[in-house]
């Protein structure tokens, strides 16, 4: 029997699948093993982090894009440990030390049924270099049978052609936010002689 790491978004999400799982176990063909993340476990990297003249912030760096830095580049979000709950980079590691047991056959991500879902699970596996074919959990009803009928119809991550898509505009939104963000945040601040954060105009309009 084929085995599979299930990685879900939150661990809200890995508990109610993995229930579901335990159930239904003789009516799944493959074994799982659950992991979970906590939302966002990497963060892309700071313009001084990809290159130290930026540090500095001064018209001369402007505009800055990252492809002429190294990349796109990701790094592990750093928080402080609370209680017993596990940190993102203890996430993170528990993720990169079972992928390299070896020991299964294809890796299940289920993140959320939206474009951000898409994105949080699949940075972490390119950044860990996953050469194992992605199955996709899709399902947004997490009622006991439409939890088993997701499980039952994995859809192929790397082939579909909506989630090959979902994925590249989650990547082109995070990385617009970045561009956008990074480059008239240091205008802006340089402009008005004081720090100043600009973005999108999300919360007005959502409001």
């Amino acid at each position: 029997m084929k085995k599979a790491l299930l990685i879900a978004e939150k661990p809200s999400l890995k508990r109610n699948i993995e229930s579901v799982y335990n159930k239904h176990r003789s009516e799944i063909p493959y074994e799982i093993t659950f992991l979970e993340q906590s939302g966002h476990l990497l963060t892309l990297k700071m313009p001084n982090e990809l290159d130290e003249e930026m540090s500095k912030w001064s018209w001369d760096h402007l505009p800055f894009h990252p492809e002429e830095h190294g990349g796109w580049q990701y790094k592990v979000i750093k928080q402080k440990k609370v209680k017993n709950f596990p940190t993102p980079q203890e996430r993170y590691e528990k993720i990169k030390k079972e992928l390299a047991t070896g020991k299964y056959d294809f890796v299940i991500n289920a993140g959320d049924p939206d474009q951000e879902g898409e994105l949080l699970v699949r940075i972490v596996l390119a950044s860990l270099k996953n050469k194992l074919p992605v199955m996709r959990y899709w399902s947004n009803d997490l009622t006991e049978a439409k939890v088993l009928e997701a499980l039952k119809n994995l859809k192929d991550d790397d082939k579909d052609p909506m989630l090959v898509n979902l994925l590249r505009a989650a990547y082109a939104r995070q990385r617009s936010d970045y561009r956008v963000g990074m480059n008239l945040s240091e205008a802006a601040s340089l402009k008005m002689n004081g720090r100043v954060a600009c973005g999108r105009v999300k919360t007005p309009i959502l409001s």
